[in-house]
């Protein structure tokens, strides 16, 4: 592979606006993803993982992106701008902030649903921890995943799945990773393309998929208005979790019987009779 660079990374991600960057990348994207695909140059690293996605879905693949990192590192953020640049090299067209909701899900249900009706599509499962968890591999859902994941692939969408420690996955899935993306800060992050072993019987993930370190990978942040929109729908559901959270707590627990006699609900802490404390 020859030692050339096509863009500079200081020319590739210039201080603009986010229209400008955006354009550099597509630019960069679709003059030059042929040339790399074939092994013949080396891009600036901020092109190498758009490049490998571009490439896998040209191969009739679906690839499967982790994004993890603190809370409040711009983990979402950073989805969003590959959602909005990877939807304008596959269609010509930039996301409507209308229609994020086709795009972005907190609930695994409703993307499994959009997953298997779309085509050449980027979808993302943010807050996965609260359905992918590894301490619910067992339930229905994380079971049909990995169904979805292992016989749509003729698709070719890209699934990306965004939580804040990739040990929370269930680990299922995370034999079908192939990159991770670890936030170091707000636009920047540590890239690690994952390299798989199909013939591994033994069933450890350390040898079935090996991390190998690509580089760091900045992007630029995405359109306000995008942003926006995806704020309000995200406030919108994370209150929906902690509501059904809370729901599902409150079933689990049993009504209590206070020393005077009186059942008391279970979220209760105080006799509805004697006002006695639980």
């Amino acid at each position: 592979m020859k030692d050339c660079w096509l863009v500079e990374p200081e020319i590739f991600y210039p201080e603009t606006d986010f229209n400008t960057e955006t354009e550099i990348v597509i630019e960069v994207i679709e003059t030059h993803h042929e040339l790399i695909i074939h092994g013949k140059y080396r891009i600036s690293e901020e092109a190498k993982p758009f490049i490998y996605l571009i490439d896998q879905v040209q191969k009739f693949f679906a690839p499967i992106v982790l994004i993890c990192g603190k809370q409040r590192m711009g983990k979402s953020n950073y989805g969003l701008s590959m959602l909005d640049i990877l939807h304008y090299v596959f269609h010509k067209t930039y996301i409507d902030p209308k229609n994020i909701g086709k795009f972005v899900y907190f609930n695994a249900r409703l993307f499994l649903e959009e997953a298997i009706t779309v085509e050449k599509s980027i979808i993302i499962i943010d807050e996965a921890s609260k359905d992918l968890s590894k301490s619910e591999w067992y339930t229905m859902i994380n079971q049909v995943i990995s169904k979805i994941i292992e016989t749509q692939g003729d698709l070719n969408n890209i699934y990306v799945i965004i939580l804040p420690h990739a040990s929370r996955l269930a680990p299922q899935h995370k034999i079908y990773i192939d990159l991770k993306i670890v936030m170091r800060r707000r636009g920047e992050a540590k890239v690690f393309f994952m390299k798989k072993d199909h013939g591994e019987l033994s069933g450890d993930i350390r040898k079935v998929s090996r991390q190998i370190f690509w580089g760091y990978w900045k992007l630029p942040r995405p359109p306000d208005d995008l942003w926006a929109a995806y704020e309000r729908m995200s406030t919108e559901r994370k209150r929906e979790i902690a509501t059904e959270e809370m729901q599902r707590l409150h079933k689990k627990e049993k009504d209590w019987y206070c020393y005077c006699g009186t059942q008391n609900p279970a979220a209760s802490a105080f006799c509805s009779h004697c006002g006695g404390k639980r």
